[in-house]
């Protein structure tokens, strides 16, 4: 969980540097730069969600939120890879 704790840290970081890029874009890219941000600060929403459920669980319950948060995990790193190609390639 510690781990966890400390990679949502670090997407949060992520995230707000990739707010103050969106600030100096151009309006039409500022407003799909935004709406990436929103989502992906959705799933970060939700992945720290699961983490502190994650602490709060009895052990029978462990492996269905381990396996919720591994697809929380995947999610957010795959909008964040595509949030980085999208402003690479502009």
């Amino acid at each position: 969980i510690d781990q966890m704790n400390a990679q949502m840290q670090k997407w949060r970081a992520e995230l707000e540097r990739l707010e103050a890029e969106a600030s100096v874009m151009q309006a039409e890219t500022q407003v799909e730069y935004q709406k990436r941000i929103r989502q992906l600060s959705e799933k970060l929403a939700e992945a720290e969600s699961k983490v502190e459920s994650m602490r709060e669980a009895q052990s029978d319950a462990w492996q269905s939120l381990k396996e919720g948060m591994e697809q929380a995990v995947d999610e957010i790193k795959s909008a964040f890879s595509q949030a980085r190609d999208k402003l690479g390639s502009r």
